[in-house]
């Protein structure tokens, strides 16, 4: 036979609780931490949206302007002749600069 408590002895277990003055003081914490990590992921969401935007804007104008060499990124793209007479230039095998790459580029 198994050892079990049934819904009587259950109802008759005395539990300690909190005091209502306290009960209260530990719901407005909560409530207090709970609006500052919801303020936190707004602003984690903002955060977000705007580096996709960055994202969409720097793939944009690499698409439609080419690469630059300066300014949005610290590397330098290595470029070569395009073989289309209409294209003056396209990405190279590899990149120039800080950027941890073991390969070489050839010139």
């Amino acid at each position: 036979m198994r050892n079990a408590l049934n819904f009587e002895q259950i109802g008759q277990l005395r539990v300690a609780h909190p005091g209502w003055d306290e009960q209260r003081a530990i719901a407005r914490f909560l409530d207090r931490e709970t609006a500052r990590i919801d303020a936190l992921v707004v602003k984690k969401e903002r955060l977000i949206e705007l580096l996709q935007e960055q994202r969409t804007a720097i793939i944009t104008h690499a698409v439609t302007k080419g690469l630059p060499s300066t300014g949005v990124s610290d590397y330098r793209i290595v470029t070569e002749r395009s073989k289309i007479p209409y294209l003056y230039s396209s990405p190279g095998t590899g990149i120039n600069g800080a950027c941890p790459i073991v390969s070489t580029v050839p010139r």
